[in-house]
């Protein structure tokens, strides 16, 4: 399973860190091809298991919060 899809939201899924990140960006740039913009104050990051991230992932210069 690559992503998970539902109404307006997505979860890219990954188990390396630059696969996120480079998911993130295509995102990013589809959503900018139709006119939408990724909403950052509601956009999150979830590691999950003992998943270490070393690096933010940045929309726009700005990073995603982590959660839990």
């Amino acid at each position: 399973m690559e992503d998970l899809e539902y109404a307006d939201d997505i979860a890219l899924i990954s188990s390396k860190f630059n696969e996120i990140k480079n998911k993130t960006t295509a995102v990013k740039e589809q959503a900018e091809k139709a006119g939408l913009k990724i909403n950052i104050g509601r956009t999150k990051m979830m590691p999950i298991k003992n998943a270490r991230i070393d690096r933010p992932i940045k929309i726009n210069r700005r990073q995603l919060e982590h959660i839990e």
